[in-house]
Parts: structure tokens; C-alpha cells; sequence
């Protein structure tokens, strides 16, 4: 068996979560990819994600900025990107 130490936080860093209720089913965390290599990967800066109560990821949205607001509101995540978001086409 090999085992490795990974420093995750060198890799990612949570930078903020909404999620309103203990109730809910979902919570959304916006994570920052600090590593270079995983931004090229990645195509992106940040990570929009939608994690379960069971730790199951169901939604990652790659971005180069972070959100501009969001909400979480039962089982539907409302968000509005950053300005400076490349528009989708």
C-alpha cells in the first residue's frame, strides 16, 4: 500500500458556503484553486459546487471570478455571476 501526504489546502481553499438551514438537502461552496497547474486544468480560478448532506458532489461550475451573489433556497441555488465573467455562448 502506498500512502502520499497531499497538502489539499496548497490545492483549493473554501472560500465561502450558503447554505441557510441545517434542513437543507444541499450546500453550495465557492472554492478558490490555488494551484497554477489546477487552474490550467481546470480552466478557471474558482469552483461553484453543490455538495449533498451525504457528501455527494451533484453541480461544479469552473469560473475565473468568484460569484457575485447567491442564494440557496430549499433545493434551488439562485447566483449571479461576477461582471468580469466571460459570457457563455
Amino acid at each position: 500500500m502506498v500512502s502520499n501526504k497531499i497538502p489539499i489546502s496548497e490545492l483549493y481553499k473554501i472560500v465561502k458556503t450558503c447554505s441557510n438551514s441545517e434542513q437543507n438537502d444541499f450546500c453550495a461552496v465557492l472554492v478558490s484553486i490555488e494551484d497554477m497547474e489546477l487552474q490550467k486544468s481546470h480552466s478557471g480560478r474558482y469552483l461553484l459546487q453543490i455538495w449533498t448532506k451525504e457528501g455527494l458532489l451533484v453541480y461544479s461550475l469552473t469560473m475565473q471570478s468568484p460569484v457575485h451573489v447567491w442564494n440557496l433556497n430549499a433545493n434551488y441555488l439562485t447566483f449571479v455571476k461576477h461582471e468580469k465573467e466571460p459570457k457563455e455562448p
